[in-house]
């Protein structure tokens, strides 16, 4: 026998006051005078020893009643082998993976499997069933009235955690007997979920592993070498193929399809649990939205062989340059963007002009340290779009220091920072093997041959921030991020040949063009993002791929996408497409062993692919039925024969 609040055992001391208020009261002598001893002939033999046995009774129950309460209080369990005839303090929690891995597994399978567990336990136990993508619970309630014809079981997009569980489990904090029975492939994207923080130490786990052997390949993600393109630019996106199946993969024809034309394949080997990047070459040849995707062969898990994503040519950028003159050099980089249309619409002004409209363009050049001052940092924080606010800054030759833009960089030492103007035929160069960039990289080290000569700059030691350094160690260019919503890019150089030869290098256009994009050509989403995380509109008419619709508000901003592929959002007359897959860590992710599962939980935890084996483990588990009930009832019979001896003595007495 074990006890569940073992603390009121250490009242176990006060069993003897019955004894000691016997004792002391039996010790006790009082002198009555009596006229005649005829009285005390009248008092039996008979009568004196049996209230002698009364007060003795009268102890032991007493005794007695305090030791059961103590006993009581601390909750006696006793331990047996599981006997379904007797669990009627039980809660059977059953957790089901409903993930896209899971889809193989049909509703029937899943319904005889939660059959076989639920057979298992008294009509009168807790049964819960829920899933782990958080949304449902199938059932909760009594055996008794449970209908298994009821439950219905639907696979999700969404996340699947064991986080969720845990209010369930805290559910069944009350039962002495608490089960929780894991239906899942042992994806291990699931178990990385922090299941230890989950409080099971009084649980009997049991895991039943589903998984069986598969092919499967899923596409990753998709990523794009370029940030800003023209039409018919071009470029080369990658994508990630995974082989998260049984068996290796050979000439697996993975395809590229953009606007439905199907404009490239490769054939790919992939051995298990291994992956595989792989490239293609594409231009674009019109601006605005380009649905997209790349779509591997069928195999044992469809949902994630494709991968949608948009590509996005941005027909119209607007671009605020605040200088107190035209630096024709700036005018005609960004100019030479507008070869074929008009794509770039430049807004000069000067710091008065600019302070006296309202902030339309996310993209500001300042040219001059002059130009930043109190009442241009203020309209700047009045930013408010949902665009990122960037701001790239160029001294000019008369500023000696950064000690003027303190105000808009915050926690940032420009006290030291000097300009170095070199003489004669001496300059200083980019250092391209630093570059920590990747695009930046790209567009420098393809020939470094044409390097970057630098003649005049101010000084600044290279840090954290900094993106590209020159090689004295001192930054050409670093970000900062205020907050949030901007983001300074702060060069060292001029736009001015005095500065570097910069202006004239062939290489600057593809650098100003990453530079004023703020938007990645290419872009997708996932069903584990909150639809109110990707910055839409309220009251904007969401169409799905299965072409319903709804409308964007805040009462359902905490939706999630239900359906893969493309969505199409309309707010007045500003239209965008949205391309949603399998969340990345679904797809990434492999599939564990059952030794391997074990790790993430106890050690006492039964895994197994068996569920035949899983119901024997619980007929073998030793599990504890509480006795407190029945020592209630010993508590009660015991006050009544108390009472109906304390009132024979008293009877007895007289």
């Amino acid at each position: 026998m074990e006890f569940i609040s073992s603390l009121y055992l250490w009242f176990l001391p006060l069993i003897s006051i019955p004894l000691l208020i016997y004792l002391f009261n039996r010790n006790r002598y009082k002198t009555l005078y009596f006229s005649s001893i005829h009285f005390l002939e009248i008092i039996s033999k008979k009568s004196i020893k049996q209230i002698n046995i009364i007060n003795i009774l009268l102890v032991i129950i007493r005794t007695l009643i305090i030791l059961f309460f103590i006993l009581l209080m601390s909750r006696p369990i006793y331990n047996s082998k599981f006997k379904s005839s007797t669990t009627n303090s039980s809660y059977v929690l059953i957790a089901i993976d409903n993930s896209v891995t899971m889809y193989d597994y049909n509703s029937n399978y899943l319904k005889k499997t939660i059959l076989q567990i639920t057979k298992s336990f008294d009509e009168e136990c807790i049964i819960k069933i829920i899933s782990l993508d958080g949304e449902n619970i199938l059932y909760n309630g009594i055996k008794r009235e449970f209908n298994l014809s009821n439950i219905y079981i639907q696979n999700s997009f969404l996340e699947n955690n064991f986080l969720f569980i845990d209010s369930h489990i805290k559910q069944g904090d009350e039962y002495l007997n608490k089960f929780l029975f894991i239906i899942s492939d042992g994806q291990e994207n699931i178990l990385k979920t922090n299941i230890k923080k989950i409080n099971l130490s009084d649980w009997y786990i049991n895991y039943i592993n589903v998984n069986k052997d598969l092919m499967n390949i899923s596409i990753v993600n998709v990523e794009s070498n370029h940030n800003f393109i023209l039409p018919n630019d071009k470029f080369k996106i990658s994508t990630t193929i995974r082989n998260n199946g049984t068996f290796p993969i050979t000439d697996h024809l993975v395809e590229l399809f953009i606007n439905n034309i199907n404009i490239g394949r490769q054939f790919i080997d992939i051995a298990p649990n291994q992956s595989k990047k792989i490239f293609f070459d594409l231009s674009v040849g019109k601006y605005g939205y380009h649905p997209a995707y790349i779509k591997s062969d069928i195999d044992d898990i469809t949902e994630d062989n494709t991968m949608h994503f948009v590509i996005y040519i941005k027909e119209h950028l607007d671009i605020d340059i605040i200088s107190n003159y035209n630096n024709v050099y700036l005018d005609n980089i960004l100019n030479s963007f507008n070869n074929k249309e008009e794509i770039i619409n430049i807004n000069h002004h000067t710091t008065n002009t600019y302070l006296n409209q309202p902030i339309q363009s996310n993209i500001i050049f300042i040219l001059g340290l002059e130009n930043i001052n109190r009442d241009i940092l203020n309209k700047i924080n009045q930013y408010n779009n949902l665009e990122k606010l960037r701001i790239i800054i160029f001294p000019e030759l008369n500023d000696i220091s950064f000690i003027d833009i303190e105000a808009l960089i915050p926690n940032q030492n420009f006290i030291t920072t000097k300009r170095i103007t070199y003489k004669d035929d001496n300059y200083n160069q980019i250092n391209t093997d630093l570059i920590k960039d990747e695009t930046y990289r790209q567009i420098y080290s393809n020939n470094k041959k044409r390097n970057i000569k630098v003649f005049s700059y101010i000084e600044i030691d290279s840090d954290d921030k900094t993106i590209i350094s020159m090689e004295n160690n001192k930054m050409f260019m670093n970000i900062y991020n205020p907050n949030d919503n901007m983001e300074i890019f702060l060069f060292s150089i001029s736009l001015n040949l005095k500065s570097s030869n910069y202006p004239i290098k062939g290489n600057i256009a593809p650098f100003m063009k990453n530079l004023i994009t703020t938007d990645n050509i290419l872009s997708y989403t996932d069903t584990y993002t909150p639809i109110q995380d990707l910055d839409l509109n309220y009251n904007s008419q969401i169409i799905t791929p299965n072409k319903e619709s709804f409308i964007f508000t805040a009462s359902n901003e905490d939706l999630y996408f239900s359906q893969l592929g493309i969505y199409e959002s309309n707010y007045k007359y500003k239209k965008e497409l949205l391309a949603v897959n399998i969340g990345e860590s679904e797809l990434s992710s492999h599939f564990l062993q059952n030794i391997d599962i074990k790790n993430y939980f106890s050690k006492d935890t039964f895994i197994d692919n068996d569920l035949e084996r899983i119901i024997e483990n619980i007929k073998n588990i030793s599990i504890g039925y509480d006795l407190w009930m029945i020592f209630i009832y010993i508590v009660i019979f015991l006050l009544m024969l108390e009472m109906y001896l304390s009132t024979m003595y008293i009877k007895n007495d007289q």
